[in-house]
């Protein structure tokens, strides 16, 4: 008959946790990223046409500009108010 012991108390897994709080960090930069986007697209549409055009941007734009991280909003009409 064999009898199994088990020394140390508690038994551990051999996984790393790393790559699980790697992958929760990145969704939650992406949900903030998305939130702050969407208060964006927000704020644009309650602005009125004539504002739109003094910071350069068409209501036509408002959802580019929010759904595209990659682009900035502030920069967005500068090269039409440059004369460029």
């Amino acid at each position: 008959m064999s009898t199994n012991h088990v020394t140390g108390g508690t038994v551990r897994p051999n996984l790393s946790i790393h790559p699980i709080c790697a992958f929760l960090k990145q969704y939650w930069r992406t949900f903030q990223e998305e939130r702050r986007r969407q208060k964006l697209r927000t704020a644009l549409y309650a602005l009125n046409d004539h504002d739109l055009k003094d910071i350069g941007i068409s209501r036509g734009m408002i959802e580019h500009i929010g759904s595209h991280p990659t682009v900035d909003p502030r920069f967005v009409g500068r090269d039409h108010l440059e004369g460029g």
